[in-house]
């Protein structure tokens, strides 16, 4: 059986839908690791990583189907540094010490969301998953000629799941109180060399959940000769002040596609 394509034959394949050329089957979607053209990509956005791997994008596409040259566009080499897990800092603050601080008043490789000290996660973080989906759906509409004219935005929908090493029973009293909690994932990656001073700007990115609740409790798993673990799903809710959740990336190209 042979194993998965590459993402030079994921890319190749798409290329083969687009010329209606032979191809195993239509490619609606393809995930590259380690840079962030979240601003291309309208329908789903999900970021995932483990350690030792990279920083991972996954976007499906939703496209109008016509051939006219000037309605396609693809997205130009990408010389950008790729952004290692092992950079990354993961950071835990719950009840009243929440505090989050608003861009561009961001610290790259430091905490932002507490005014204490939080527990900091990343030795113990196994995996985890953040999903952003606008939830879009294709519209034909009348006299269309059988491509997309417009896509509908449907109930958007945001979700945070990760796991961790097993450690204490501290993460299962929040669950318990149903304390407030916020997340953050600061990945600060290469330098930037062109940014001016060059020493201020890297590579990477912050994602901040300001608030949120367990929806179930973090109970330790494993058997005989297991490492032990614990699973997190976040019921992400509104702070009444900061988005729902926050995404700032740091790169050195201001947009991928014209």
């Amino acid at each position: 059986m042979a194993g998965p394509p590459s993402v030079e034959g994921k890319t190749d394949r798409y290329n083969c839908f687009w010329d209606r050329s032979a191809a195993e089957r239509p490619l609606i979607g393809f995930s590259v690791g380690g840079w962030f053209p979240l601003q291309s990509y309208r329908a789903m956005q999900k970021l995932s990583g483990k350690p030792g791997g990279y920083l991972s994008l996954e976007a499906a596409l939703i496209g109008s189907g016509t051939r006219a040259t000037s309605a396609t566009a693809m997205l130009a080499a990408i010389s950008e540094s790729w952004m290692k897990m092992g950079n990354a800092k993961v950071f835990l603050e719950s009840g009243a010490d929440i505090a989050i601080v608003a861009s561009p008043a961001y610290s790259q490789g430091l905490e932002n969301i507490s005014s204490a000290t939080p527990d900091i996660l990343s030795p113990r973080l196994t995996n985890f998953e953040f999903l952003f989906d606008n939830d879009l759906e294709g519209q034909y509409g009348f006299g269309g000629g059988d491509v997309f004219v417009d896509a509908d935005y449907k109930r958007r929908k945001i979700s945070l799941k990760f796991s961790l090493l097993f450690y204490s029973d501290a993460e299962l009293a929040y669950y318990i109180a149903q304390s407030p909690c916020a997340f953050e994932l600061n990945l600060k990656g290469a330098q930037i060399v062109t940014a001016s001073p060059a020493s201020s700007l890297y590579y990477g990115a912050i994602i901040q959940i300001p608030k949120f609740y367990l929806k179930q409790p973090p109970l330790p798993k494993g058997g005989p000769k297991d490492t032990v673990t614990a699973d997190f799903d976040c019921e992400i809710v509104d702070d009444g002040t900061n988005p729902a959740a926050i995404i700032e990336v740091f790169n050195e190209q201001a947009a991928y596609l014209a």
